[in-house]
């Protein structure tokens, strides 16, 4: 009987076969079937003969029982073929009761002789959780299966029962002919298991007589012996290996991965200001995996002096949510690239410190605000009060940026000299209604409001004025009039519809002087960049001279490169 006073054999409902259970409903109404015919048989007798006698009593109980005799047989029968048959597909996951019946352990020990991997494995598995007595006995015998997998999985077994047993089998086999696939986890296993003291000469044999293979292989074993003195001394053997070959450093980096321990930070350190870039990516991202927070100071040095963009950003997703807690992470100081690269990531983690750093960043960092609410919508959490503060302000200040760049668009719609700005403008518009519209995902309801993000995203014109409607009562109507009438305008100049605007020349020159110099709109790098190409061909190069003069440290890159450019072409 299990908790709930239920038959074990019943209460066992797990998958026999694929998207099947076992019903004890279908089972008694199975049985119920079974004897209706006898029963029915039982009234016709009694209608025919109204008295019974003893004898006929006796022959009609014979029948019911014998009737129960092969039922239950057939029934037993039917459920061994049924368990086996689960245990032979794999899908069985039977209670830890039910494996210790003598009837499943027989099946699975005669499944771990199949010919099939899967089969055998599994059958291993069943065994141990079941508890079964012989268990390592039935283990052991397939340290020698020819097959890797088979092999893999009962040296793992080992290693976790700590079958020590298994000592002489294993250095019997260390002894015979090398075996690539193999022998990296005997050896493991080998120096797991082995009681031998583990001093300066039992750490130097093994660098100085065996491969790179050997070694990593033997360092996790001892790494698991978790013993001070030993880790101390693989420790040190492995920061002299760092000093070795590029294969011995990986091999380091490799089981410190493996590892996982805090006590590591020496080695990581020694390797993280390696020259060999493929050393000093991989010790970066390594850090982040085993998520040593104490180095972090000193990953994010590397990653500025030597540009390792890419590993940083692995590194960082590996690190978590705990990483945001750190000062350095939130230091105004690090380059953009960096800081970009720290807010793409913080979309796929979960956790409070990432979201306040992204709240953070988006109070008092206009410049990254787009990649922030990204960042926010792809992380699908509901934020909190001070963080819908937060994003609400940004929302509404958004809103009005938005609408002055779209002035700006209809002002400049049908210049032709002008037609670059106009499409910088336009995709600048389109990309900042979905944005926009993302924060309202983030504050109001997502499942709608995901929709309309979609519409803007893949360009489905026939699909925006729609799927805007459908938002209109999940978001604040001051909000939802501003989206409609910008909708309307990029559904209007995308589609090459004209607008009529008396945009003469001079409201031309001071439309580039404000996007340039004044920037109210926050229009993007890129914009200002296109405002500048167009200079020389507004014909007024007085104009043009006056306006590119001032402070260009402020300008980044492209902005700046553009604008030298032109002075340059200007100035002929």
């Amino acid at each position: 009987m299990n908790n709930n006073n239920v038959p074990v054999p019943f209460s066992n409902t797990q998958n026999f076969t694929a998207g099947k259970k076992f019903s004890p409903f279908k089972f008694f109404l199975g049985i119920a079937f079974l004897i209706l015919p006898v029963a029915i048989l039982f009234i016709w007798y009694l209608k025919i003969k109204e008295d019974l006698s003893a004898g006929d009593e006796e022959k009609i109980l014979s029948v019911l029982i014998l009737a129960w005799i092969i039922v239950l047989f057939f029934v037993r029968k039917e459920y061994k073929k049924t368990l086996i048959t689960s245990i032979k597909k794999g899908y069985f996951n039977g209670s830890e009761t039910f494996l210790k019946k003598k009837i499943v352990t027989n099946s699975l020990v005669d499944k771990t002789e199949s010919n099939k991997p899967l089969e055998v494995i599994h059958s291993l598995d069943l065994l141990e959780k079941s508890g079964y007595s012989n268990y390592e006995n039935v283990l052991l015998k397939h340290l020698n299966n020819p097959v890797a997998e088979i092999r893999d999985f009962v040296i793992s077994r080992i290693i976790a029962n700590n079958i020590t047993t298994a000592l002489p089998a294993i250095k019997q086999h260390l002894e015979a002919t090398w075996e690539e696939d193999l022998n990296p986890k005997l050896v493991e296993a080998f120096h797991y298991l082995n009681s031998e003291p583990v001093t300066h000469e039992y750490m130097a044999a093994i660098p100085l007589n065996h491969t790179v293979e050997y070694q990593k292989a033997a360092m996790k074993g001892l790494l698991q012996k978790q013993d001070a003195g030993t880790k101390h001394l693989v420790f040190e053997s492995l920061i002299q290996i760092a000093a070795g070959s590029i294969d011995q450093k990986i091999m380091v980096l490799e089981v410190i991965t493996d590892y996982k321990g805090e006590d590591c930070t020496q080695v990581l350190q020694t390797l993280l200001k390696d020259n060999e870039p493929v050393i000093y990516k991989k010790a970066i991202e390594t850090a982040g995996k085993i998520k040593n927070t104490e180095l972090f100071d000193e990953v994010v040095e590397v990653t500025v002096s030597k540009k390792a963009y890419h590993s940083f950003k692995r590194s960082i997703f590996f690190y978590g949510d705990d990483v945001f807690s750190k000062a350095s992470i939130r230091n105004p100081a690090l380059p953009a690239e960096l800081i970009c690269l720290i807010i793409k990531s913080t979309g796929n983690i979960k956790g409070e410190n990432s979201t306040g750093f992204l709240v953070e960043l988006l109070k008092s960092r206009s410049n990254y605000s787009n990649e922030v609410i990204d960042a926010l919508w792809l992380k699908k959490s509901k934020p909190a009060p001070d963080a819908v503060s937060v994003i609400n302000d940004w929302a509404t200040k958004k809103t009005e940026q938005i609408k002055h760049k779209g002035t700006y668009l209809q002002e400049v719609n049908n210049i032709g000299e002008l037609s670059l700005l106009q499409q910088a403008m336009l995709t600048e518009i389109r990309n900042d209604i979905q944005v926009l519209v993302k924060a309202f995902a983030v504050l109001y309801d997502r499942k709608r409001i995901d929709s309309f993000v979609e519409s803007i995203y893949f360009g489905k014109t026939h699909k925006v004025s729609e799927d805007l409607q459908k938002i209109a009562p999940v978001i604040p109507a001051n909000y939802f009039t501003d989206l409609y009438s910008l909708v309307q305008l990029i559904d209007i100049s995308g589609t090459g519809r004209t607008v009529d605007t008396k945009t003469d020349v001079s409201r031309v020159e001071a439309i580039i002087k404000e996007v340039l110099n004044d920037n109210v709109a926050n229009f993007s790098e890129w914009t200002r960049s296109i405002a500048i190409y167009i200079l020389p061909k507004l014909n007024n190069t007085e104009f043009s001279l006056n306006v590119l003069q001032g402070d260009s440290s402020k300008g980044e890159q492209l902005f700046n490169d553009t604008r030298s450019d032109v002075l340059t072409l200007l100035n002929k």
